[in-house]
């Protein structure tokens, strides 16, 4: 095949990839490709949270339903294998709860070679029941929680991140939560 026409190939479907608003590798998730990377969990006082897919009025697409069932415990929906890209400094999303009450969101680094990988929490502040908040989150903000299996560092590495986990603990009530557009962004303010 001619160079010329291959390379026009190349750039009309990197063109075509590349086209949306946001750069796909700043993307963690819009759920409009199915549930990807996501597994639910909960300690053996609670039960799991369960996971699908809703149409959403509000951007159109589809967002994330995850219903948390009351809980003595903690239930975590968790997002695996991310990546914060080299100049974002800030998580960003859509999320509406049918109670108002929201989840502690964690950042969780893969072991290290010592066996260590450092926690980190956010939590995400009340909302009114059934309303959609735009949420952004500089990393900064995110406190140091735990270290799991060793001492850990106590330092928020943005090359060791493991995943994204939305967690409820010792929840009274079932709440459902919507969620959609997971993006790293630059922006440093949250809203």
């Amino acid at each position: 095949m001619d160079k010329r026409i291959l390379t026009l190939i190349i750039i009309a479907i990197a063109g075509t990839l590349f086209s949306g608003t946001l750069e796909p590798w700043k993307n963690l998730d819009d759920f409009e490709n199915g549930r990807k990377n996501w597994s639910m969990w909960a300690d053996s006082s609670s039960k799991p949270p369960e996971f699908s897919l809703v149409a959403v009025a509000q951007g159109g697409g589809h967002a994330a339903s995850i219903l948390f069932p009351a809980t003595s415990g903690q239930a975590i929906a968790g997002k695996h294998g991310i990546f914060i890209p080299r100049n974002e400094n800030a998580l960003r999303f859509r999320i509406c709860s049918s109670t108002g009450a929201m989840p502690e969101l964690l950042l969780e680094e893969a072991p290290g070679a010592e066996g260590a990988g450092d926690v980190f929490r956010y939590r995400v502040p009340a909302a009114a029941p059934g309303q959609w908040e735009e949420v952004t989150v500089p990393l900064s903000d995110f406190a140091y929680a735990y270290a799991k299996g060793g001492k850990g560092n106590r330092m928020l590495d943005r090359n060791a991140m493991f995943s994204l986990n939305i967690s409820f603990s010792r929840q009274p009530g079932a709440v459902t939560l919507l969620l959609d557009d997971l993006a790293w962004t630059n922006r440093k303010e949250a809203k």
